[in-house]
């Protein structure tokens, strides 16, 4: 235990306002607060889209969902407001996992809670907490469910085994239950998901190479294919299904976050890039092929958290410097072959 902490712990917050993948990876640096602290109450910050990913899950006491994110506090005075509310709690220890963006870094200081631990390399924000570890951003072989860690580890936290936690709700649940037997599809059939998006940090594959893929799948292994993602995907879909021999089934922005956690759950086998779909596939322990064709992303980093995976990645010969988010050019994606998912999924033994 760091040795600055002098009086007891009884509410801790986290402030974790991002996507999907990133608050179903502090989910093993949640468990290990709780094991540390087994009195205290945790609350979790979140953007209310990413609620359902830590509904019934036994480590979190309390939910906020995110005033700034939502688009209520657009002024210094709504700002102020925001912190008021935080400070009403009365938090005793704050640990904040987006420190990177001023106005949460400020909002564990300006809320007076006084034990306040986040990144120590974001430098113009250190000096807002009394707690904190330097992590290294630029080591590709430690992994974010490591890194969340590490910045934990001041409080004396054990890191031992980190698993991943993912409750699946029951309503949701029997609704996917009924949806497949509607689709005709058996609980022996190779069920197949293929996410066929990204959060928007990477960039996604091919609607020619899934096609592809599909009617492999369909013809060597009689397999069901089912097609995830969200409403921006609704035209990759369409391509997609135009493309196929074997027409998938499109599930493209038609599930609730909830339904999709289970819809997961029921797959033999799960087919995309790098996202949140696939870190609930290995949070729920289901075989990945996970596609990472940009350099930027490095699946030591993001991939599959002890779950069986194939990593599908190529030495891109693209000499541009690789920011996914804005990059207009398709080589690296061209380089990943449909024959290169098919042998990943051979060695998955699917």
């Amino acid at each position: 235990m760091n040795k600055n902490i002098l009086k007891p712990i009884k509410k801790i917050l986290i402030i974790r306002p991002d996507a999907i993948g990133d608050v179903v990876l502090i989910t093993p640096a949640l468990s290990a607060l709780k094991k540390r602290f087994p009195e205290a109450k945790l609350t979790l910050l979140i953007q209310k889209y990413t609620e359902d990913v830590v509904k019934g899950n036994p480590d979190i006491d309390a939910i906020i969902i995110d005033d700034i994110k939502a688009g209520k506090v657009n002024n210094v005075f709504e700002y102020f407001g925001y912190v008021n509310r935080i400070k009403s709690q009365k938090f005793d220890l704050c640990v904040n996992y987006y420190n990177d963006t001023p106005a949460y870094a400020y909002l564990p200081f300006l809320a007076g809670i006084p034990y306040r631990i986040a990144d120590k390399s974001r430098i113009l924000s250190s000096w807002l907490s009394n707690l904190g570890t330097f992590l290294n951003h630029l080591d590709p072989n430690k992994h974010v469910v490591e890194r969340n860690l590490d910045l934990i580890m001041p409080l004396g936290i054990d890191r031992s085994n980190p698993k991943l936690i993912l409750p699946i709700q029951k309503e949701s649940e029997n609704k996917v239950a009924a949806l497949l037997e509607s689709l005709n599809i058996s609980k022996e059939q190779l069920l197949i998901g293929i996410h066929i998006g990204t959060g928007g940090s990477n960039k996604a594959w091919r609607a020619d190479g899934y096609a592809k893929v599909i009617d492999t799948l369909s013809e060597q292994y009689n397999a069901k294919i089912i097609l995830i993602g969200s409403g921006k995907e609704e035209k990759t879909a369409i391509e997609i299904i135009s493309l196929c021999k074997h027409k998938p089934i499109s599930l493209v922005n038609k599930l609730t976050l909830a339904e999709l956690i289970a819809l997961i759950s029921y797959l033999k086998l799960f087919i995309g890039v790098d996202s949140g779909p696939m870190h609930i596939a290995a949070a729920l322990k289901i075989p990945v092929v996970a596609i990472f064709a940009t350099k930027k992303i490095k699946p030591s980093e993001w991939g599959p958290w002890q779950t069986q995976n194939v990593i599908i990645r190529k030495e891109s010969a693209c000499k541009r410097s690789c920011d996914p988010r804005t990059c207009i050019y398709d080589d690296c994606l061209k380089e990943i072959n449909p024959e290169d998912i098919i042998q990943g999924v051979k060695t998955l033994k699917c």
